[in-house]
């Protein structure tokens, strides 16, 4: 909440921000309790002067109640999924919890995506959206990018790993710099 948080693209994110978001609801919340109640400990009436800060902290509470409320279904993946994927980081191959809401407004949430040179790989559990969604959704971002990778999703981990295994990070700059391009699109993709 203050500084230090994990960065999006990074294993526990999504849990990081559903906690983030509901405790800075709960403080205007609080906010919003403490100065309607002093008011009218203090005045014995509603028409008083902390009424208005009163009334102005539930903008920011609705704002942080919508944010947790869009980030409430989706859940980092389990630690044993992490191990089997987590080597991929080091090379920044690897990225977790990007949630992403496409043009006709479904939110669609992957757990990891491998980006490696000639293409990227993603894994999202939640069955609700289709696999072409979230590869249409990200191919039409990677092209606008310049990117003439190719994004493929599964929701089948076993298949997502069996398809990870053996790749290499880039050896060559150009292909470093692709992955690096690819990573940011998806990142500033992501909510």
């Amino acid at each position: 909440m203050f500084g230090g948080g994990i960065e999006k693209g990074k294993y526990g994110y999504a849990d990081y921000m559903r906690r983030n978001l509901l405790i800075k609801a709960l403080v205007c919340a609080f906010f919003v309790i403490l100065f309607i109640v002093l008011g009218l400990v203090i005045f014995h009436t509603k028409r008083n002067y902390l009424m208005i800060p009163g009334m102005l902290m539930v903008l920011p509470f609705a704002n942080f109640m919508a944010s947790y409320i869009s980030w409430v279904k989706f859940h980092t993946a389990q630690p044993e999924k992490y191990a089997m994927v987590k080597n991929f980081e080091d090379s920044g191959m690897l990225l977790c919890d990007l949630a992403v809401v496409n043009e006709a407004g479904k939110r669609m949430f992957a757990e990891f995506a491998v980006i490696y040179r000639n293409g990227v790989l993603m894994y999202g559990s939640d069955t609700r959206w289709k696999t072409q969604d979230m590869d249409t959704f990200f191919n039409a971002k990677l092209r606008s990018r310049g990117l003439t990778i190719r994004l493929r999703s599964y929701h089948d981990f076993d298949d997502f790993l069996a398809r990870i295994n053996g790749l290499e990070p880039p050896d060559d700059e150009t292909s470093r710099r692709r992955v690096e391009l690819a990573r940011e699109t998806l990142i500033n993709s992501s909510m």
